[in-house]
């Protein structure tokens, strides 16, 4: 079923290539941009050249590579989802350890600031 899709985008894109008049430094349209970007990223994960890319497109030996550093794959919007901030830093059970091996366990953070001030 999805090959089927990516054929069908393909096509659409190799159709509306052909009805664009052909001269050099055409601009495409937007949404034409996008489905050749699609579809030459799922070409390209399938192993084809960027050179036989372009020949199904129909367009440029660049054009396909082009379009695609300048529209990366998932430009555009993208879900986001936010989350209740965490403490970046837990407030007990902080462990000292000297340079010599002694120990000091279960401190927060200002005993902790508090013994290294009182060391330094």
């Amino acid at each position: 079923m999805k090959d089927e899709m990516m054929q069908d985008k393909i096509e659409r894109v190799r159709a509306a290539v052909a009805a664009t008049p052909k001269q050099k430094g055409v601009r495409y349209p937007a949404s034409l941009r996008r489905e050749m970007v699609e579809a030459a990223h799922a070409m390209k994960a399938a192993g084809k050249s960027w050179s036989s890319i372009a020949k199904i497109f129909g367009v440029g030996a660049d054009t396909p590579r082009r379009m695609c550093e300048a529209l990366p794959r998932g430009a555009g919007f993208v879900p986001v989802r936010v989350v209740p901030r965490q403490p970046l830093i837990a407030t007990k059970d902080f462990s000292l350890v000297s340079p010599k091996g002694y120990r000091v366990e279960g401190l927060d953070l200002d005993q902790v600031v508090h013994l290294l001030t009182q060391l330094a």
